[in-house]
């Protein structure tokens, strides 16, 4: 990998810690407004459950990326300011990919849609009979992927963060 220029990679570095702190901030909001500020509506739908579940792992994604190169392992060739070791690049891995469960939830937030305004669905029965594979997917696949990168080792620093390699 071609060594990137301190001046370049601090630029990196510092767009993506500001941009993870202000996504995690609104995802932070989105939570507390779906669920904790007023107890009696609260994740009393599909839709608030489904915003729930995506900044929840919105959160994770968001850390990961906003980490950026410092879990790298610190002796990691043409690598500055990469100061973590085999674990903290292995956690940066698991949080990518457990984070990437919010581009599922985005996809099924569209389908709500799709499925209230073309044919109609009401809360109830889109909550009987697809909410559960709503849930399912988007939390199952990513988790299985991560715990199978993690049994198997296959998080290693790839390109500019810790990723399956």
């Amino acid at each position: 990998m071609a060594e990137i220029f301190t001046s370049q990679t601090l630029a990196l570095m510092i767009t993506g810690m500001v941009s993870s702190c202000l996504s995690i901030m609104g995802s932070s909001l989105i939570i507390y407004k779906t669920a904790f500020s007023n107890p009696k509506e609260a994740l009393d739908d599909v839709y608030k459950r489904i915003l729930f579940g995506m900044s929840f792992f919105d959160i994770f994604q968001s850390i990961s990326f906003g980490l950026s190169l410092i879990p790298a392992p610190s002796d990691t060739p043409g690598v500055r300011y990469a100061f973590g070791n085999v674990t903290t690049c292995t956690l940066q891995g698991f949080f990518s990919v457990l984070g990437s469960s919010c581009m599922i939830y985005n996809a099924f937030l569209s389908f709500h849609y799709v499925l209230r305004v073309r044919y109609n669905m009401s809360d109830k029965m889109e909550q009987k009979k697809v909410e559960p594979f709503i849930h399912g997917l988007s939390i199952g696949y990513p988790l299985a992927l991560g715990v199978y990168g993690l049994l198997t080792r296959q998080f290693n620093f790839v390109g500019n963060k810790c990723w399956i390699e």
